[in-house]
């Protein structure tokens, strides 16, 4: 990877650490969701799902997304669409369950970026 990425435009959000510890795939697509989120605050949209070039969504993708907005907070800031298959365990943990609420849950540490939602005050927080 090209050292002057370190002065261009993404410039704040790593350092040669990074680049030194992290693949060149993984940079170049967290620098995709960093430019997307940045165009996405300058849209009129409340929200939007980002999803990886390579996710496959379920038939019933779009029955279950409804009924999963239809348990999330109003002020909800980022949820994981996808859970990892490494990460079943975590879903049963008690501490991260929420009362009345099969489809949403308290976050835990994620395991990639296959699918998210993220409202305009969840990108913003991120692009600062």
């Amino acid at each position: 990877m090209p050292r002057d990425i370190l002065t261009g435009k993404f410039s704040s959000y790593y350092n040669q650490k990074t680049i030194s510890n992290v693949r060149e795939g993984a940079i170049a697509c967290a620098l995709s969701h960093l430019t997307l989120l940045q165009w996405f605050v300058t849209t009129s949209m409340e929200s939007i799902i980002v999803l990886e070039d390579d996710a496959e969504l379920d038939d019933n993708f779009v029955k279950m997304y409804n009924m999963f907005r239809e348990q999330l907070p109003d002020d909800f800031e980022l949820s994981q669409l996808f859970h990892h298959k490494q990460m079943h365990k975590q879903r049963k943990n008690k501490k991260f369950l929420i009362p009345r609420k099969n489809l949403v849950m308290k976050a835990y540490g994620s395991y990639g970026t296959v699918g998210y939602l993220v409202s305009r005050k969840g990108a913003e927080k991120i692009l600062k």
